[in-house]
């Protein structure tokens, strides 16, 4: 799955180099960054297991040009092909977009060339790579090491190989021929994944050099704007949508719409009413709450309306406001208070 990096203006790609043990995997790449420019390519980073070595670095492609604004970038990986690294094998292949096989020429390594294969495949299947997903992943293969005196017919690699026929190329890699090729066709075929959604293979039976009829990169791909990290808040009571004119409670069908506030004590228990924010403290008993009445929903509590300190006392029994007053001169029958 490609990668955008909205604050660098650059869409990463990952292409995997898969192939038995000892086919070249680790040669590719080591010619490929030879030859790369410095300001262009990445910094190479090994790790080193007892028999071989998984490689990875990242280079940025001038040639490829730019896709709606955005420089593209890709981050070339191998694989350890030796058969316990398989769990090694497939965390590198996560997050794949394209892959290169590379397969070993000589008579000897013909069946580690399909056991390999037949691993990759049932990695692709772990990770949950099937069906139209697998079908959109492109791939390109190269029949390496091309100078053994005794190299398997190229007609006899595709048959057991690459029936579908996917581009291939010849290569060398110990003396950089094909290398250089193998790597343009594929990151042109993960161009034109992302610019179409998908990657169609080239029909069975195509010439070893069909990489140079690879597909251009597209011309418009769509970018996605960049999301924010936080949705800005929500005042509570706030509807989500424009709100329907309020009505006034009890008015008649056709009079005039007017917001009408009704108050009525809190109930007695202390959980929170709905429509309250999780956020604020649950609202106080006896605190009054103003009521909006909306035609078609039921009314919904706006803001908690919190009682004035100074507020006359009202009878628990009627609901009436009973006022004490003290007169100016003093009852002659009432003792004398200090």
């Amino acid at each position: 799955m490609a990668l955008i990096n909205h604050r660098t203006h650059e869409i990463h790609f990952k292409i995997v180099y898969y192939g038995p043990g000892l086919c070249g995997k680790t040669t590719n790449l080591k010619s490929l960054h030879d030859r790369l420019p410095p300001e262009r390519r990445g910094k190479m980073i090994s790790i080193a297991t007892d028999q071989e070595r998984t490689l990875f670095f990242d280079f940025l492609p001038i040639d490829l040009g730019q896709v709606n604004g955005f420089l593209t970038r890709f981050h070339l990986y191998t694989v350890p092909g030796q058969v316990y690294y398989r769990l090694s094998r497939r965390a590198v292949l996560q997050g794949v977009d394209g892959l290169v096989f590379v397969a070993d020429s000589h008579p000897a390594r013909e069946a580690a060339n399909r056991d390999s294969l037949i691993d990759l495949n049932d990695h692709l299947r772990t990770l949950g790579i099937t069906g139209p997903a697998l079908a959109r992943i492109p791939w390109v293969f190269q029949w390496n090491k091309r100078d053994s005196a005794v190299a398997l017919p190229l007609e006899r690699l595709r048959r057991s190989l690459n029936p579908n026929g996917w581009p291939e190329f010849e290569a060398t890699a110990s003396e950089g021929k094909g290398v250089s090729e193998t790597l343009r066709a594929a990151c042109k075929a993960v161009l034109a994944r992302l610019g179409t959604g998908t990657a169609a293979a080239t029909p069975s039976g195509a010439p070893v050099a069909a990489a140079a009829t690879a597909p251009a990169a597209p011309s418009a791909i769509a970018v996605p704007a960049p999301v924010p990290a936080r949705a800005t808040p929500v005042p509570v009571g706030a509807a989500a949508r424009a709100p329907a004119t309020p009505v006034a409670v009890g008015a008649v069908a056709g009079a005039a719409a007017t917001p009408a506030t009704v108050t009525r004590p809190a109930p007695a228990s202390t959980a929170p009413d709905a429509g309250w924010s999780p956020h604020m403290s649950p609202a106080p008993q006896g605190a009054a709450k103003r009521i909006v009445a909306v035609p078609g929903s039921p009314p919904s509590i706006v803001v908690p309306a919190a009682s004035p300190a100074s507020a006359t006392p009202r009878s628990a029994a009627h609901g009436v406001t009973t006022v004490v007053e003290r007169t100016s001169e003093p009852d002659p029958d009432e003792p004398a208070r200090p």
